[in-house]
């Protein structure tokens, strides 16, 4: 495993926040005059102790190997813990700082590598205790800073987050992880307004995770519309971005939440405006609301073809079969629409009714002669009938598949054609490695 060495200067990784379900990445800015003569200063130091070139790093066993044979050299143990921290061996890439630190007391760079390491293993107060060293000697030092407002970020402490970030921003204002941080810190201790104005910086108002936290900072502020143009600013860019995606999905639920408000008491439903909704209610996952709005749906209008072809749908999304098929059978005797055979056809599949679930595969085949289940269904059927003729003509009009494979073996090797049987069952092994039903027909062919 090839692992990159850091260079020495690069001592602090960019955690992400927690934002609702997903995070955002801060990574921080050019540094003003002051910093750089900081950081050129302390860069001086890492020359001299030997560590400041950068390469490819080397597996952890070979720098320990190389570290026997070369004992004491700080060049290679700075190599090492950039190993171990690849690894996650937190505790071993610690366990090195620390001998290195007894060599160098009190040198920044190492410190700031070990608060680095402790923070990234949870260890928040051994982390906070390094940080505060260097801040005691280096007392603007950005990486300590940042590594200080992660820890109050942690502690939940948003005061004080809020507070290095201010100083941050006072020596430089355009500084991205500040600004940032700050926005986070207004959201989190619910100002707003402030964060919606620090999310929507003029320096970076384009980079996604200030995007995102507009979107959910407009949320908390109820709205809704300009939320969701946030969202799809992401989307735009990465349809299958997932955290702007719960973003949307976020929008949407509270839009329905309003809808579901609006609507009057039972007795004076709008059962149109119901209807509306109730496929929304399902297709967000919102299974019990959807249950009792469509209860009070069917307590207004018991035969509403709305409400009963939802709890058909719900009771399939849930496995409860049985009540699925008697929605289904209620809306076939109203109304013979397809999608109502399909639906009582799975459940009665599900139930293990071979039989009747072929009788409504037989209407699906009607208007959708290649339907893949209710070939399956109907071919399973004959098989079970020891209609076997039947059967395998049904299975060849499937795709090429599993079901094709399974029911073209067992047929032709109960007809006596084994050849064919063994052909079937070995395209089946090939495509499913291990399949127990390929097995075994290949065993009764005599394979």
């Amino acid at each position: 495993m090839i692992m990159v060495y850091r260079s020495a200067m690069k001592f602090v990784y960019i955690f992400g926040h927690n934002y609702r379900r997903g995070g955002f990445q801060t990574h921080p800015t050019k540094q003003n005059s002051i910093r750089l003569c900081i950081r050129k200063t302390i860069f001086l130091g890492l020359i001299i102790l030997g560590i400041a070139e950068t390469g490819m790093a080397q597996p952890v066993m070979k720098l320990r190997e190389a570290l026997r044979e070369e004992p004491g050299s700080s060049l290679i143990s700075l190599k090492l813990v950039d190993a171990l921290e690849s690894d996650r061996n937190f505790p071993l890439a610690q366990s090195v700082l620390s001998d290195l630190l007894q060599k160098f007391p009190q040198n920044p760079l190492l410190l700031l590598k070990r608060g680095n390491i402790h923070l990234m293993s949870g260890q928040i107060l051994a982390a906070k205790e390094d940080f505060e060293k260097v801040l005691e000697t280096e007392t603007r030092l950005p990486d300590a800073m940042y590594g200080m407002i992660k820890i109050h970020e942690a502690l939940n402490d948003w005061e004080r987050s809020l507070s290095l970030c201010q100083t941050i921003l006072s020596d430089d204002p355009g500084n991205a992880f500040a600004i940032l941080h700050t926005a986070w810190a207004c959201f989190r201790m619910k100002r707003f307004d402030e964060a919606l104005k620090w999310y929507s910086h003029k320096d970076h108002f384009k980079r996604r995770e200030m995007v995102l936290g507009r979107g959910w900072t407009l949320i908390s502020l109820k709205d809704l519309t300009r939320a969701r143009q946030a969202f799809e600013e992401i989307t735009l860019l990465n349809p299958q971005d997932p955290e702007a995606l719960d973003g949307i999905r976020e929008v949407e639920r509270l839009k329905l939440n309003d809808q579901l408000e609006a609507i009057p008491v039972a007795g004076e439903f709008n059962l149109k405006q119901a209807a509306d909704i109730l496929p929304k209610l399902r297709q967000q996952g919102r299974i019990i609301e959807a249950f009792q709005l469509s209860e009070a749906l069917l307590a207004s209008e018991p035969l509403n073809s709305t409400a009963i072809s939802e709890r058909a749908l719900l009771f399939s999304m849930i496995g409860k079969w049985f009540e699925a098929e008697q929605c289904y059978s209620l809306l076939i005797r109203r109304e013979t629409k397809p999608e109502y055979f399909r639906g009582r056809m799975s459940a009665l599949f599900n139930l293990g009714r071979l039989s009747e679930a072929a009788i409504d595969a037989k209407e699906i085949l009607k208007n959708a002669a290649t339907d893949t289940l209710a070939l399956k269904i109907i071919a399973d059927d004959f098989y079970a009938l020891g209609k076997f003729d039947k059967a395998l003509e049904c299975y060849e009009k499937l795709p090429e598949d599993l079901w094709l494979w399974q029911g073209k073996g067992w047929c032709n090797l109960v007809l006596g054609n084994k050849p064919v049987a063994r052909k079937a069952f070995q395209d089946l092994l090939a495509h499913y490695p291990g399949n127990i039903v390929a097995i075994e027909g290949l065993r009764r062919t005599g394979e």
